[in-house]
């Protein structure tokens, strides 16, 4: 994964012009000689190639490297925040549609009742009410 998709970028980046540096001695690898091995290897007559230039290359190579990581990463932040959303709206429209299947349910027993209220004295409606397991509410208006 990672290691691909670094590959993957450098070798867009570098392409062809890429070279391997080998050495018989730890002392052969110094940033001069390495420069010698360049510019014996390379065309480098459009560029300056010094130590300093080197040096100011990685550093631009490491931030463009850092650059791109942190690109991935908030490509993988924003998928996991667009697939975190995804699951709410989910399980919101679930709890709608177990909301609307228990009203649909409910439907034939209001209307039953509703009809058999409005032919009942309030104690008798109170009554009915404190039977049933079913939420409502009563409004009713007193005159005085």
């Amino acid at each position: 994964g990672q290691l691909r998709d670094c590959g993957n970028a450098m070798h867009e980046m570098i392409g062809e012009r890429s070279f391997t540096v080998t050495n018989l001695a730890a002392s052969d690898m110094t940033l001069d000689a390495i420069c010698e091995r360049v510019k014996r290897s390379c065309d480098v007559t459009d560029f300056d190639l010094s130590v300093e230039s080197l040096i100011n290359a990685h550093v631009e190579e490491q931030k463009t490297i850092e650059a791109y990581f942190d690109k991935q990463l908030e490509k993988i932040r924003l998928r996991r925040m667009a697939e975190e959303a995804r699951k709410r709206n989910e399980e919101r429209l679930q709890r709608l549609r177990q909301r609307n299947a228990a009203r649909e349910k409910m439907q034939p027993l209001l209307e039953k009742r509703k009809q058999c209220w409005s032919e009942m004295s309030l104690p008798d409606i109170l009554a009915d009410l404190g039977k049933s397991t079913m939420p409502g509410w009563v409004l009713f208006e007193v005159d005085l």
